[in-house]
């Protein structure tokens, strides 16, 4: 688990693998894949996300193994992953409001209906390339000044 009292900023990378079949309360519902499920429950997110100053900046179709994975699972490191998705999020107070507001939400069920399985990762950055587009803009007016 991450120690959220370290930083601001916070980057959450997230990799994961949807269920074949959508699966509410155990039962398997054949009309809805686990990726429409999940897609479902990011339509609302995404509102709260940026409603607290947060957005997901990356997602993409994950391609294989993360490089030194040590996986217990059958299946070998993280090639059983679908989709690698990233979310900035303003605040690390942000990040918990809103999945706190969200535990009661109908949304919810739809994302774990459709996940079988996912890897949080917390990260602060120590460099942005924002931070390095600033300098440089500083540096140029000073320059021509």
């Amino acid at each position: 688990m991450c120690n959220l009292l370290q930083f601001n900023i916070l980057f959450i990378l997230y990799s994961q693998q949807y269920n074949d079949y959508a699966i509410y309360d155990g039962e398997v519902n054949y009309s809805r894949t686990g990726r429409e499920a999940d897609g479902i429950y990011a339509a609302v997110v995404v509102k709260d996300l940026l409603r607290h100053g947060s957005y997901p900046f990356y997602m993409g179709q994950a391609l294989g193994t993360v490089i030194g994975s040590n996986s217990n699972d059958s299946q070998e490191g993280s090639d059983h992953f679908d989709v690698a998705a990233a979310v900035r999020y303003r605040s690390r107070r942000d990040m918990v409001e809103i999945f706190q507001n969200r535990q009661d939400d109908v949304g919810m069920q739809h994302k774990f209906a459709g996940i079988y399985d996912t890897t949080v990762v917390c990260a602060s950055p120590e460099l942005l390339i924002t931070d390095v587009f600033v300098v440089l803009c500083v540096l140029f007016v000073l320059y021509c000044a």
